[in-house]
């Protein structure tokens, strides 16, 4: 499966794992069942591990995730630590997904290693 999805209760996220190949649609279906177990467990904290993400198949679906992310009512206090992929070209496509969310008022950083992305996102 390209993404595998799972709540963390001891430190309160929830960790996204993308893995490639990502069918195109099948990061908005993603958004979908994020948002669904974070109103479950009351959690907006989320972990999206990229790195071992290939391609993007329409960068405009990066656009449509915040866009779903806004009309299902995810609060704008969501916070989003970014692993972002290896490859250049995803990674910038990432980064651009980084700034979509800001645009829209959410915090979304992308963070080179793990344990700091963990710091930054379970602060208080």
């Amino acid at each position: 499966m390209a993404i595998h999805l799972e709540y963390i209760p001891d430190r309160h996220y929830i960790r996204v794992t993308y893995k490639s190949p990502m069918p195109k649609g099948a990061m908005l279906h993603a958004v979908g069942k994020i948002t669904d177990l974070a109103m479950q467990k009351g959690c907006f904290r989320v972990l999206a591990d990229c790195r071992e993400l290939k391609a993007i198949e329409d960068w405009r679906e990066l656009h449509q995730i915040v866009e779903q992310m806004v009309q299902e009512g995810v609060p704008i206090t969501m916070r989003e630590a970014v692993l972002p992929p290896q490859e250049e070209v995803v990674s910038k496509e990432v980064l651009l997904f980084e700034t979509f969310t800001q645009n829209r008022g959410f915090t979304v950083r992308s963070f080179s290693h793990p344990d700091q992305a963990l710091a930054w996102l379970t602060a208080e």
